[in-house]
């Protein structure tokens, strides 16, 4: 039943905005809440997932038609301060995720439009709101440990990794020192809690290989004491972690926040060995207990890892309807505000007036205008496309998000391609990429990361780039889509599929990769369909050959070297395509004569069975596996069980037996339409392509790579 009868806005749909809304939805009625993003999609998608119709793509029409009375800001810090205020103006409270503005001199505006307009400000420092931080916060406040001397706090993560994977938040290069202010204030709002009064020191910065900041310290003193407080931000270990070291006067406190627990080490009057013994026989008991209720709470389907989310949303609205205080102080979320400002600029030397945004445009100019624009041109099949496309004498620019040298694509071509450093979320910046552009391939798509960072990186990116093609009059489009968004539940009547086959009628089922490319490939289509531009929809199996390191079959388990469990057919035919026989396809849909065209499946001819597959495994490389073939109708009764289960304790819905029966289709693909169209054929047989792949494989191995 519901607690609160607000009227409530997300604005800014991403991932952290449907944990906010798990929380609001268990306390607030569903018809009382609201979806706001910039980009309809994603608000779409969050609607979709949580069954909420109310979605706007403009915070004006949000507040002239739904009038909220709470909204929670979750959008990129940069547009913080002016949305907050147009909420508070037009009479909602708001809670600001972290960091709640990107100067002290924004919070100010924030807060003096707050106190005029009698609305309560509440900024996302849920980590003061864990419980085991209260338990520890209580325990060090009763004086049984004495005085506070040291805080230190540590958080770290793969994230250059992330970053070099496309997975990263967009506005971390927005400024220098972007991926850290996302993580500092967490940490200060916990120094600024247990200890208060902090001045900033110092700090020390690492980098890594490619002089990118990986390792992150900082140092702040007590002005109304003698305690000090430090802190380590990493980017440059695989490992997420997230905790807190508090030394005090007699005792030493460790919290583990991300894994949820901690300790306390108390001084003793025993000996020494004596004591050490019973500290190690403790801190073992203790890590034991916790991880044995962080257990039982998984499988009792009440574990949840944004619990300082959900205690911070109940305190605040609590507040809102009793007319109180703001659970996070004005004064202390200025503090925070401003110890942050403080020690981005200092040590990553931002100027004084503002956060000033990175030039996100370089580049190596080609001798001549270009002809072609490739997007995902660094990804693997946009690789070999340009290396095709330079043999041929196009010139060419490439837009990436990473640096990346003219060599990348190989040495020797007449016209080296112009390498455009951009980001497909930026509209401005695709607009300038398509200038004097005459063709578009458009194959950049978000493959790994969660559901809302591929519909981001995917739909927003496509949506982008066909303004950009509209308004710069491009005249061709030629657009790789991809199989996957097909209904592979459904049985074709004659056991082919061909370009008319219905899409997925479930695609969040199938996954986060089908579910972006089947709404890019509908943007595509529309716009095919509404404008002049010659557009080509080419539609791949599964794409292979060298620069790809894969195995060719259904879902596996690989048990030693030489034991496989495959999860499908035998003689099921695998849908595959070999990459130069794609590249020529791709390369015929630029031929002056084809107009628009499409969706064209693109799969190779005579492909092998499963079976056949691993056969011919053994003659080129003679190393044979041992293959078990299960087929999936005799595993689907455990997908269902472990569906059902995993969903209770993760509180998820999952549909893991929904994926397992997509791969039951043992239909073939119809490549008539592009044979016809494109002038298409399948010129490099199986057996050659495997033993081109082989040769590559074996090279890059004797290489050590």
């Amino acid at each position: 039943m519901a607690e609160y009868n607000f009227k409530v806005a997300i604005v800014g749909c991403g991932k952290m905005a449907a944990n906010h809304l798990e929380k609001v939805l268990r306390i607030v009625p569903r018809e009382n809440i609201a979806l706001c993003d910039k980009e309809i999609i994603k608000a779409h998608l969050l609607g979709e997932l949580y069954e909420i119709d109310k979605l706007y793509d403009s915070l004006d029409l949000l507040s002239n038609e739904f009038h909220p009375d709470i909204c929670h800001i979750i959008t990129p810090p940069r547009t913080h301060k002016e949305l907050a205020i147009k909420c508070v103006e037009r009479g909602g409270h708001v809670y600001i995720e972290k960091p709640v503005c990107l100067s002290v001199q924004d919070f100010r505006e924030l807060k003096d439009t707050a106190i005029r307009c009698n609305k309560l400000i509440c900024a996302g420092h849920q980590r003061i709101f864990e419980k085991p931080y209260l338990k520890i916060k209580t325990l060090i406040q009763s004086g049984e440990l004495g005085r506070i001397i040291h805080v230190h706090g540590y958080d770290s993560g793969p994230y250059l990794e992330m970053e070099d994977q496309g997975l990263s938040k967009g506005w971390w290069n927005e400024f220098s020192g972007g991926m850290y202010l996302d993580l500092l204030p967490h940490i200060v709002s916990v120094f600024n809690d247990l200890v208060g009064h902090l001045a900033f020191e110092h700090s020390i910065i690492r980098t890594d290989s490619r002089n990118r900041p990986a390792d992150f310290h900082g140092f702040y003193r007590s002005n109304s004491s003698s305690a000090t407080c430090s802190f380590h931000i990493s980017f440059s270990t695989k490992l997420f972690q997230n905790y807190f070291e508090i030394e005090c006067e007699r005792g030493f406190v460790v919290l583990n926040l991300r894994n949820r627990f901690y300790y306390v080490i108390k001084k003793s009057k025993l000996p020494e060995i004596v004591d050490r013994l019973l500290i190690n026989f403790s801190l073992a008991l203790k890590v034991g207990w916790a991880n044995s209720c962080s257990i039982f709470s998984l499988l009792a389907g009440r574990y949840d890892p944004y619990e300082g989310i959900r205690v911070l949303i109940k305190d605040f609205y609590d507040t809102v309807i009793n007319q109180g205080h703001s659970p996070t102080p004005l004064e202390d979320v200025r503090t925070v505000v401003e110890l942050c400002e403080q020690t981005i600029r200092s040590s990553f030397g931002q100027a004084e007036s503002d956060f000033a945004p990175l030039s996100a445009i370089t580049g190596y100019q080609p001798s001549g205008n270009p002809e072609v624009l490739v997007t995902g041109a660094t990804g693997f099949i946009g690789t070999h496309l340009v290396r095709r496309l330079l043999q041929e004498g196009k010139t060419v620019r490439v837009i990436t998000r990473r640096r990346i040298n003219e060599d990348h694509f190989g040495a020797d071509f007449k016209y080296p391609p112009q390498i455009y450093v951009g980001n497909m979320l930026d509209a401005d910046c695709l607009g300038h990429a398509c200038r004097g552009i005459e063709s578009v391939y458009h194959l950049a798509a978000a493959t790994k990361g969660d559901l809302f960072t591929q519909v981001e990186g995917t739909c927003v990116g496509t949506k982008n780039l066909l303004k950009a093609i509209k308004d710069n009059n491009v005249s061709r489009l030629i657009y790789v889509s991809t199989v996957s968004i097909l209904d592979q539940t459904k049985y074709p009547k004659n056991g082919i599929i061909d370009s008319g086959f219905p899409y997925e009628s479930h695609p969040l089922k199938r996954g986060a990769y089908t579910y972006a490319k089947l709404k890019a490939e509908e943007m595509v289509r529309s716009f095919q369909e509404e404008n002049d531009t010659k557009t080509v929809i080419i539609r791949p199996g599964i794409v292979w050959g060298p620069g790809r390191e894969q195995l060719l079959l259904e879902t596996n388990f690989r048990i030693g070297k030489r034991v496989l469990i495959v999860l499908g057919q035998r003689r099921k035919r695998l849908p595959l395509i070999y990459v130069e026989n794609l590249i020529d396809a791709l390369m015929n849909a630029n031929d002056a004569d084809i107009v628009s065209a499409g969706p064209l499946n693109i799969v190779d001819l005579n492909n092998p069975t499963q079976e056949e597959y691993l056969e011919m495994l053994k003659a080129i490389t003679g190393e044979g596996y041992f293959a078990i073939f299960v087929p999936i109708s005799v595993t689907f009764p455990f997908f269902v069980v472990a569906e059902k289960v995993l969903g209770f304790m993760l509180r998820k819905r999952l549909s893991i037996s929904y994926q397992f029966k997509s791969k039951n289709n043992r239909s073939t693909y119809s490549i008539t339409e592009a044979q016809s169209i494109l002038h298409w054929e399948s010129k490099r047989p199986f057996l050659e392509g495997l033993k081109s792949y082989y040769g590559w494989l074996n090279l890059r191995r004797r290489n050590g790579e």
